[in-house]
């Protein structure tokens, strides 16, 4: 694939520095890189954004909000910084669907195996293949619902203050937001 140097670079910007990141970002007309170094970035996760402990309560009940909701609130901080951000993006590629192509079932498929994943030790992951639909429908309903599940007061002051300041302070992830929002920017 042509562009797997650019993903490179712009993996390798992530460890360097914002600039690096806006850099790279800025020179590519394929936005597909992006994609894939945000899809690589959770892929290469030790333990899924929505975590392993997670995994049943997120599939059980993958199209009520609500559940997914109070599923959300047992995530580890970090986690849902980065979840509130991650679905935020994917609400506002959604939004431009007529232009992109990309609606929140397309992007559910790209995107839910790399955020929800079973535990690598148990019977479920074994059955992954059946895990899939779930898996992508626990996806689309965060997309579909970003305002019921994601609350961001849940999220504390020191969150917001972090949206409203358009300044990234969460670390590790500060690159990686970077992508997401000059991305957002760039897809319009």
């Amino acid at each position: 694939w042509a562009g797997q140097g650019e993903v490179t670079r712009l993996k390798e910007a992530f460890d360097s520095s914002q600039e690096a990141v806006e850099a790279i970002l800025a020179k590519t007309s394929d936005y597909n890189v992006a994609s894939h170094v945000i899809k690589l970035f959770f892929r290469e996760l030790p333990e899924p954004l929505l975590t392993y402990a997670q995994f049943s309560a997120f599939v059980k009940d993958s199209e009520d909000a609500e559940s997914l909701r109070a599923a959300v609130l047992l995530l580890p901080k970090e986690h849902k910084y980065t979840l509130q951000f991650l679905i935020q993006f994917l609400t506002e590629v959604a939004a431009h669907s007529s232009v992109n192509k990309m609606d929140a079932r397309n992007l559910a498929i790209v995107f839910g195996p790399t955020i929800l994943r079973a535990p690598p030790s148990s019977a479920l992951s074994a059955a992954a293949a059946v895990q899939a639909e779930p898996i992508i429908q626990v996806c689309q309903t965060f997309i579909a619902n970003y305002d019921v599940i994601i609350d961001t007061r849940f999220l504390g002051d020191d969150h917001l203050l972090i949206v409203q300041n358009s300044e990234i302070v969460c670390r590790p992830h500060r690159h990686f937001f970077t992508c997401l929002w000059v991305c957002v920017l760039h897809c319009h």
